[in-house]
């Protein structure tokens, strides 16, 4: 299945990210979607796992990988 959306970040979306993947000082939830977003990163700093992929490895359905709405404040 193609994914619905395609994720590209910025240099400074994914440090932010990364901050908070690495310190693990967030909700178990936001600390995976951030997670997430970084493996499904198609931008030319990122990884670009398939959703499948990313599902396998996170734990997380594919629906609710192709639906994540994330925002940190």
């Amino acid at each position: 299945m193609a994914p619905r959306y395609r994720i590209t970040l910025t240099l400074e979306e994914r440090q932010y990210l990364e901050v908070i993947f690495k310190t693990g000082k967030r909700a178990a939830k936001t600390i995976l979607h951030a997670r997430s977003l970084l493996l499904l990163d198609a931008g030319e700093f990122g990884h670009h796992w398939t959703v499948e992929k990313t599902s396998e490895a996170i734990g997380l359905s594919t629906k609710s990988l192709e639906h994540l709405s994330f925002i940190i404040y």
